[in-house]
């Protein structure tokens, strides 16, 4: 167990999914590893809170849905440990209970010793409902792909991927800003991305360590300080962008910006993982498989 550890899964609404994410973390005997297990729930309700009480986890929330965003930083305040994992509903996890353990002590040691400032923790390989890497083809080759890339995706890999024709060529030549955003991929498709783009990759044990100039912030799974965590959503608030999803502000839009990439922070990717993303019911997002119409105001942010 890591005493300095705090696990906070937020949910709205969604019974089935967080059913189905709350009995893998039970066969992953995931509470097992921090010194408290919650689930925050936006607009709770008592079936939300028996719901988490079957499977032995605290119920916390707020009467109003404070969307994505708000429910991180309720998890952060409600947090005493130093370091938080942020969970959402519909990031089941996907291993056995020793490799789920191995992962997670492993981030914790990078983030103590300070090797790291975050660790990403959601499948490297089997990462679920993915946007693909179709741009990032457009700029590089993949010459050293992961076998478990090219089991599991064959279909989505383009022909001649390894191959670095003339037009990937002057893609990076002309473009090399948007070419250097793309390179997030070799993360997630290569086998060694730290010799694919070693001034930003490098590898430590069973983890690479990330330059945030190429890897974007992401609410997937992850953990962190909560002290850096403050510092980051207090500068997101004050430099919120002008995207949003369902009239919302999101984390991520405002962190992905210029100031993310320049100050370099140092992210543990696990050459494995603990979790994935899939929902089984009521996504407020119309392009899911899941939309649900009647939810259509709530949600993100």
């Amino acid at each position: 167990m890591n005493g300095d550890l705090t696990i906070g899964l937020l949910s709205w609404k969604a019974h089935v999914t967080l059913e189905r994410t709350l009995a893998s973390y039970e066969a992953a005997r995931l509470a097992s590893t921090a010194a408290r297990s919650f689930v925050f729930f936006n607009a709770e309700t008592e079936s939300d809170r028996e719901l988490a009480g079957r499977f032995g986890w605290e119920a916390k929330g707020a009467p109003e849905n404070l969307r994505i965003w708000g429910g991180m930083d309720a998890i952060a305040a409600e947090a005493e440990t130093e370091y938080v994992m942020f969970l959402q509903n519909d990031c089941p996890a996907i291993v056995p209970a020793d490799e789920a353990a191995r992962w997670i002590d492993g981030a914790m040691d990078l983030l103590r010793r300070g090797e790291a400032d975050m660790a990403h923790l959601r499948h490297r390989i089997h990462r679920g409902q993915t946007s693909g890497h179709r741009r990032f083809f457009s700029f590089f080759p993949l010459r050293r792909p992961d076998p478990r890339v090219v089991e599991l995706e064959a279909e989505h890999l383009p022909e001649g991927y390894g191959e670095d024709t003339l037009c990937r060529r002057l893609h990076r030549a002309l473009r090399p800003f948007a070419a250097r955003r793309q390179m997030n991929s070799f993360v997630y498709l290569g086998a060694s991305p730290e010799l694919d783009v070693p001034r930003w990759v490098r590898r430590e044990g069973d983890f690479f360590i990330v330059d945030s100039a190429i890897l974007n912030f992401t609410e997937q799974p992850f953990v962190v300080s909560k002290r850096l965590y403050l510092e980051l959503s207090d500068w997101a608030r004050r430099h919120s962008s002008c995207r949003k999803i369902n009239g919302a502000p999101v984390m991520e839009h405002a962190l992905n910006c210029r100031w993310w990439r320049s100050r370099h922070f140092r992210i543990a990717v696990c050459d494995g993982g603990v979790f994935t993303h899939n929902r089984f019911d009521d996504s407020f997002r119309p392009s899911h498989r899941a939309y649900n119409a009647a939810i259509a105001e709530g949600g993100a942010g």
